[in-house]
């Protein structure tokens, strides 16, 4: 989850008088001011020691309270943000999930994670902060729900997933497929890997700072996306959040998840066209199409799960427990050659 995104809907929705949580931009001292503890390289070992599945630390109050301090207005009093840290099976398994990851990011680019925390009652899944050194280095501080440990990998995608409808006919369900046998960990863990992976190497520009997130106008940097520079999101993206017109589709723009930002505006019973319309664009999931970096960090995720751990990836959209839309292994759409190209390539490369 991008930390910078829900900052700017924030301020959207305050001038609509809409209470909702907020993913901080703490970018640098200079603009903001003394930074919270969470954010100081004071606060970590830097350089980091030991592997990165060791990254996996009790949750100090200043990381739990930086957290808390975003949602604090949409945090349910009788669910307080607690810190969480994993059973011995769990960090078993969290392990496993790491030692899958390709070498170059359990090395020059993960040596950058100086954290990987547990929170309980988190609102969503998992996000991803950074911060510089005086050096200018980037480190960055993962905070995941301690859901994530507690659920099969494929109910925990699937309740992830129907947040994005209202029940307005219970005839309708979704479900998707990951796999058996690991629980969410792995997939939300690859996700925010996946931010890293943009943050460290300029897949995509970032989000937008000063006046263009001050003012919500999330327009295209200039010159960021009508070159080379970033081949990943060119010709698909005009904005952080704005899809090429000819790869926008109707409903898009009310995907939202968790019940967040006024959520579900979709009803269960547009699932199988909204899904129909997801499968002729060139976003792999409809999260992907929140924004561009949101894009990228999904497409990273399902290539981990589908082309590396060789697990499955299905929806299905059912009514009155009939399959009336599926989706089998969204990497082997005709559509996105290109960009599954791309992540073979960078895959290859990072597998160096």
């Amino acid at each position: 989850m991008n930390k910078k995104y829900f900052a700017r809907k924030l301020l959207l929705l305050m001038l609509l008088t809409i209470i909702t949580a907020v993913n901080s931009a703490v970018a640098d001292n200079e603009k903001y001011g003394e930074s919270p503890q969470a954010v100081r390289p004071e606060s970590y070992t830097i350089p980091p020691v030991g592997e990165l599945y060791e990254r996996v630390q009790p949750t100090p109050d200043f990381v739990l309270d930086y957290f808390a301090s975003f949602d604090k207005d949409i945090i349910p009093p009788d669910k307080p943000y607690k810190a969480y840290f994993p059973t011995v099976s769990e960090l078993a398994e969290i392990k496993a999930a790491v030692e899958q990851l390709p070498p170059r990011m359990k090395g020059p680019i993960g040596s950058r994670l100086v954290g990987i925390y547990f929170i309980e009652n988190m609102i969503g899944s998992g996000w991803t902060e950074w911060f510089k050194d005086d050096d200018g280095n980037k480190y960055y501080i993962m905070a995941l729900n301690h859901i994530v440990l507690k659920k099969d990998a494929s109910q925990w995608l699937t309740d992830k997933e129907r947040t994005v409808f209202a029940v307005d006919d219970p005839s309708y369900s979704i479900n998707i497929n990951i796999g058996a046998g690991m629980s969410g960990f792995y997939y939300i863990f690859y996700h925010e890997m996946g931010h890293i992976l943009d943050y460290s190497t300029n897949i995509t520009p970032g989000e937008p700072t000063g006046a263009q997130a001050e003012g919500f106008a999330l327009q295209q940097r200039p010159g960021a996306m009508d070159n080379k520079t970033y081949p990943f999101i060119q010709n698909y993206w005009m904005g952080y959040r704005t899809p090429a017109k000819k790869y926008d589709f109707k409903g898009r723009s009310d995907v939202v998840f968790y019940g967040l930002f006024g959520g579900p505006k979709l009803k269960i019973s547009q699932a199988p066209e909204i899904y129909e319309r997801l499968e002729h664009s060139p976003f792999i999931t409809l999260y992907g199409g929140l924004s561009y970096m949101e894009d990228f960090a999904e497409y990273f995720a399902a290539y981990m799960n589908i082309r590396v751990l060789k697990r499955p990836w299905i929806l299905t959209v059912e009514h009155n427990g009939e399959t009336v839309y599926e989706i089998n292994d969204p990497l082997e759409r005709d559509n996105i050659a290109d960009r599954v190209g791309f992540m073979d390539s960078l895959f290859d490369k990072l597998s160096d």
